[in-house]
C-alpha cells in the first residue's frame, strides 16, 4: 500500500510501480494513458465482444490483446500478478500514469461499457450491486460461453476491421518485464 505524501494527502507510487512505469519504450508510448484490454482469443464471445468495442470506442482509447499474447503476463506482471489464463477479461486502465490499475470480470465489464460512452455507460448503475453478486453473474456466463458462442472461425487479430490495426497489439511485442 502506498504511503501518503506529505503534501496534500495524495499517495506516492511504491517503487516497484514506478519502475514499471518507466519500462514502456517510445515505440510503444501511443499506449500510455490507454486501457489495455486482454480478452481470450479462442472465445467466440469475446472475439464478438471485442468488435462490438472497436466499432464503438470513439475516444480511441482502447486497445486490445488476447490472452494467449506475450501481452497478458506483460499487463499481469506489472500488477505483481503471476501470468494466467482464467476465464476473466482483464482491463489495464491508465497505462503508465500512477493511476494505472487492473480490472478483472464485472469490473473490467462494466469499466468498458463507460469507456464507449452512451448509452452503454447506463449500465454502469450496475457498479452499485456489490462486486461478489456482480462477478456471480460473470462467472456463470464465463463457464458457458463456449457452450453458447461458437469459437471464432475468422479471430479479431486475423481479421482486422477497419481502422483497428493500431488498437490490436498481439503482432507486437511488449515491453521486456
Amino acid at each position: 500500500m502506498a504511503a501518503p505524501a506529505a503534501s496534500g494527502g495524495r499517495e506516492i507510487m511504491p517503487e516497484p510501480l514506478r519502475a514499471a512505469h518507466a519500462e514502456i519504450p517510445s515505440a510503444l508510448a501511443e499506449l500510455a494513458g490507454k486501457d489495455l484490454v486482454l480478452y481470450d482469443g479462442d472465445c467466440g464471445l469475446c472475439d464478438r465482444s471485442v468488435r462490438f468495442l472497436l466499432a464503438r470506442d470513439r475516444r480511441h482509447r482502447l486497445r486490445f490483446a488476447s490472452l494467449q499474447s506475450p501481452w497478458a503476463p506483460w499487463a499481469l506482471a506489472r500488477r505483481g500478478l503471476p501470468p494466467t489464463r482464467e476465464d476473466s477479461m482483464h482491463v489495464l486502465v491508465g497505462v503508465g500514469t500512477p493511476a494505472e490499475r487492473l480490472l478483472l470480470r464485472s469490473s473490467a465489464a462494466l469499466h468498458l461499457a463507460g469507456a464507449i460512452g452512451l448509452p452503454w455507460a447506463l449500465l454502469r448503475i450496475f457498479w452499485i450491486v456489490p462486486r461478489p453478486l456482480r462477478d456471480l453473474a460473470y462467472r456463470f456466463v464465463a463457464r458457458n460461453r463456449k457452450r453458447w458462442f461458437a469459437a471464432p472461425s475468422c479471430p479479431i487479430g486475423a481479421a482486422r476491421p477497419a481502422g483497428a490495426a493500431e488498437k490490436l497489439l498481439d503482432e507486437l511485442a511488449p515491453p521486456a518485464a
